[in-house]
């Protein structure tokens, strides 16, 4: 081998492994086309059987806050009407448990998002996703059985109309009577719960046939404030995948960096106007890194701006690399903007601890996806870096020219 361009051959290769790795920095939507078939709808299917009491009226509870209410000189009326107003204000504070019992045999479905992070078919999301909080279930139960609330409400109705004839309630107050009324009921309910979850890849071909798969639960952490994550698995092969950062701080998140979550929002598919085809592709919502905070349990999660709608729980949220570097979350009820995604490092080490191997992201994985889609992306290869690489080869260059005369 002729050594005189020995240094100036391997200078060149650094020089091109370098610009093999250089991170691209892809668009919006190169990032939607890549994440879009690896993530996928996960539908908790809950069997729900039971029995529930049948409500009564805590009547000397009421009749007692009512006569506080009384003055000197009221009619029969007067105080008739400051019963059913107390009762009405309040109602929560006045319904007890009866005697009587009715059964229950429905089911109910809770939606959310998750994604595939291996070819063979394991896939991350929320643990509230797979394992719904026992109330929320009740209250969901509860909630189908609106002729049985919408039947009660009725009654209290007919009560009032019999003890003051022409005097209605108003609609603000039978709304607040029926909330009561689920409330007291998913109190009391004995409710036994049946789940199974499935996992629905989006179809390949617009209005294609959605791929629903079952799954197993391989590891469940604990619900917010806990750590929050899930790890399934499906059968499978070949199936479409999303990179996972190392953490927070690999995945270049800081305050004030992009941040874009997939998901499924769970409002659309109680839209009656649009296509079942159309629910099955999952949005892409936009935003910044507003912070990150630390949990008392001890990891990080990121604070967005980026909108997180019910559904979109356990869903990538991913840097402008099209890496993964959170899972969304929560957000803060009654509160614009405050959305949460807790930090994929927990992810990453409950694959672990399943001895799960991910491929860890690389430079060279984002420039695959921008080739795949026929565009070179944005290069973030520091120019800096470019020119230095120039003149050492250049100086490599004189230096071997030098030594070939000598």
């Amino acid at each position: 081998m002729n050594r005189r361009w020995l240094l100036p051959g391997l200078i060149g290769l650094m020089f091109l492994s370098a610009c093999r790795t250089a991170p691209v920095s892809l668009t919006p939507m190169q990032i939607a086309e890549r994440a879009k078939s690896a993530t996928v709808l996960i539908f908790t299917k809950v069997n729900a059987t039971g029995t529930i009491p049948n409500l009564a009226l805590n009547t000397n509870h009421l009749k007692t806050d009512a006569s506080a209410r009384f003055r000197a000189g009221d009619t029969d009326k007067d105080m008739q009407e400051k019963y059913v107003q107390t009762f009405l204000d309040s109602p929560e504070d006045y319904l007890r448990e009866g005697d009587d019992t009715f059964s229950v045999k429905t089911e109910v479905g809770m939606l959310g998002t998750g994604f595939i992070v291996t070819p063979d078919g394991y896939v991350l999301t929320n643990a509230h996703v797979v394992k719904p909080d026992k109330q929320e279930l009740a209250k969901a139960v509860l909630e189908k059985l609106s002729d049985e609330v919408n039947h009660e409400v009725d009654g209290i109705k007919q009560n009032i109309d019999g003890m003051l004839p022409g005097e209605a309630i108003s609609e603000s107050d039978a709304n607040r009577l029926r909330a009561a009324l689920l409330k007291q009921y998913a109190k009391d309910a004995d409710l036994n719960f049946q789940t199974e979850v499935l996992v629905v890849l989006s179809p390949k071909t617009p209005g294609g046939e959605p791929d629903t798969r079952r799954c197993d639960i391989k590891k469940l952490g604990e619900v917010t404030p806990g750590k929050d994550v899930a790890v399934l698995k499906i059968m499978g092969s070949n199936l479409p995948t999303l990179p996972l950062a190392q953490g927070i701080e690999a995945g270049g998140v800081s305050v004030g960096s992009d941040l874009l979550i997939m998901g499924y929002p769970g409002q659309i598919f109680k839209d009656p106007d649009m296509t079942d085809a159309s629910k099955l592709q999952p949005s892409l919502t936009i935003g910044h890194v507003s912070g990150i905070r630390d949990m008392a349990a001890g990891f990080h999660v990121i604070q967005t701006d980026a909108t997180i709608n019910h559904g979109n729980s356990g869903g990538p949220a991913l840097n402008d690399f099209g890496q993964v570097v959170g899972q969304a979350t929560f957000m803060e009820a009654d509160s614009q903007g405050l959305n949460f995604a807790i930090d994929i490092g927990v992810a990453r080490e409950f694959l672990q601890e399943l001895n799960v191997n991910v491929n860890s992201p690389s430079h060279g994985m984002a420039s695959s996806v921008a080739s795949a889609h026929g565009e070179s992306g944005h290069r973030s290869f520091p120019i800096g870096i470019v020119l230095l690489f120039v003149l050492v080869i250049g100086a490599a260059v004189v230096v071997a020219i030098v030594v070939s005369r000598s």
